[in-house]
C-alpha cells in the first residue's frame, strides 16, 4: 500500500512501539491469521489514496473477512458504505491508520478517531 513519505517514519515507531509492548508470544499466537492479512496486504503495493475502494471490490469474500477480523470490524463490511478514506485505512496494519483527507480524524470501517 503506497504511505506518503511522511507517514512511513511515524508508521515505523508505532509498529516497533506495539511489539514493544505486546505480551510475550502474542506475535506467534495466530501466525496463519497474520499471514494470510500479509498476503493481502502484499497485493495492496501500488493501491494510492483514490483507489482503494476499487481494489477492495476485486478481493474474494474471505479475504474481505480477513480484513474486517484483523481491524476487528463488528459486522460485515459493506463496501459501499466506506467512504475512500476508509477503505485505503481498511487496506494496512492498524499502526498505518492515516487522517488523508485532512479533516483531523482517522477514519475506520469501525467510525472514526480524532487526531490533532
Amino acid at each position: 500500500m503506497y504511505i506518503p513519505n511522511q507517514y512511513r517514519e511515524h508508521t515505523s515507531i508505532m509498529a516497533d512501539y506495539r511489539k514493544a509492548i505486546a505480551p510475550v508470544g502474542e506475535d506467534d499466537s495466530n501466525t496463519s491469521f497474520n499471514d494470510a492479512f500479509e498476503a493481502i496486504y502484499e497485493k495492496t503495493e501500488d493501491v494510492r489514496y483514490g483507489q482503494a475502494k476499487d481494489f477492495l471490490s476485486t478481493l474474494e469474500d474471505q479475504e474481505l473477512e480477513i480484513l474486517r477480523q484483523y481491524h476487528a470490524v463488528g459486522e460485515n463490511v459493506d463496501l459501499g458504505s466506506l467512504n475512500e478514506e476508509q477503505a485505503f485505512n481498511l487496506l494496512g496494519h492498524r499502526n498505518e491508520q492515516l487522517d488523508l483527507n485532512g479533516d483531523h480524524k482517522v477514519e475506520t470501517a469501525n467510525g472514526a478517531m480524532f487526531v490533532t
